[in-house]
């Protein structure tokens, strides 16, 4: 056991990390393998994307309500736009009144009383006249202004009488009320054809007068039914030209339209506190009928005759035409009084209830054979 020498000893097990006590006695004799370090690998990373260039973050927009963006020179061009037109609609009408002002007459003395005459009403109940003044008191200052011209006096005011009442565009119309006379009372038909036809109808219980002028004569017709009777004899001249003065509103008008002629201007007189303009109608001779329309309205506010009849005796009619009112576009007068003096004295008055203008008018109404 001698001979063999003890084996070496293992050396102690170092722990890892810890370092070698022998190492540097061992170089040499054994090799002695060196951890080399392996350097860490980053890892590979995608390259960077390129940033884009700046750009200008300031906006070109507003922004409105709800979001809604609007370019601002658009923004800005209607605005101008805008401004243009509310500047035009501003100054044009500043511009013609300020012209017009410029160019308007000094208000005169006849303007202001013009003016007063306007705010007045007509104190005859029923009737209001204001709006006639409104619409003719120019009218009536250009006729009072060529009074030295009868011939065209009597056109113009026949001119605001047409506008006035609007006969000018009726060529029929009839008249439905009715007729109070001292002891009796009626119910009355009138119908009245251009230029001076016209029937009458009369109806009291069981009796019927009917009297009709075709324009050129009339026939009177009683018919008294109860008794079965009846008188059919021709009118006098003068029962015609009184039938057509208190039948016929229109009169005047028509007959200046025939012939204007007929119509002679006789200055201004007044009748019941209205001053009137006075026309004599001569288209019925041997008669003459004096019409007076009121200068402010230019709508018949009287006629009168003054005459012989047949038998030489004097003759004279009175017609007050009354409370006009509008219907559609005519003038009518709602009450109608008419006063009759020859041998005896007869009054009445004719109460309008219903109207018609321009509804067609059988020729055989006003034909005395078919009456």
């Amino acid at each position: 056991m001698g001979r063999y020498p003890p084996p070496p000893q293992r050396p102690l097990r170092r722990k890892p990390g810890e370092a070698d006590p022998d190492g540097e006695s061992r170089k040499g004799r054994c090799l002695i393998r060196e951890e080399k370090k392996v350097p860490e690998q980053k890892p590979v990373l995608a390259p960077e994307p390129e940033k884009p260039a700046a750009r200008n973050t300031k906006s070109t927009d507003y922004q409105l309500l709800n979001g809604i963006r609007v370019n601002k020179g658009f923004f800005w061009l209607s605005a101008l736009v805008m401004f243009l037109i509310v500047l035009a609609t501003i100054s044009v009408p500043m511009y013609y009144v300020i012209s017009n002002r410029i160019n308007q007459p000094e208000e005169t003395a006849d303007d202001r009383t013009a003016a007063a005459a306007r705010e007045t009403k007509s104190e005859d109940p029923g009737f209001d006249a204001a709006p006639l003044r409104d619409s003719f008191q120019e009218i009536k200052s250009a006729a009072l202004k060529r009074i030295d011209d009868p011939a065209t006096m009597v056109e113009e005011i026949m001119a605001y009488n047409a506008q006035a009442t609007g006969y000018e565009l009726a060529r029929t119309f009839s008249l439905e009320g009715r007729v109070k006379t001292a002891t009796r009372e009626y119910e009355m038909n009138l119908f009245i054809k251009a230029p001076n036809q016209v029937r009458q109808v009369l109806t009291m219980d069981e009796m019927k007068v009917t009297s009709i002028y075709n324009g050129v004569a009339g026939e009177l017709m009683a018919n008294d039914f109860a008794k079965d009777r009846s008188m059919d004899r021709a009118m006098t001249r003068a029962q015609s030209v009184s039938l057509l003065m208190s039948a016929m509103p229109s009169m005047p008008l028509w007959q200046f339209n025939v012939d204007p002629s007929f119509i002679e201007y006789a200055g201004q007189r007044s009748h019941d506190g209205v001053m009137c303009h006075v026309l004599r109608n001569t288209a019925l001779p041997p008669y003459v009928i004096e019409h007076f329309l009121d200068t402010e309205t230019f709508v018949e506010h009287y006629r009168t005759l003054d005459g012989l009849d047949e038998n030489d005796q004097r003759f004279t009619v009175e017609v007050s035409l009354k409370d006009y009112q509008q219907d559609g576009e005519f003038m009518v007068p709602t009450l109608i009084e008419v006063r009759e003096k020859s041998a005896i004295e007869v009054t009445s008055s004719f109460q309008v209830e219903k109207t018609r203008f321009n509804q067609g008018l059988l020729p055989s109404l006003f034909s005395l054979d078919n009456s």
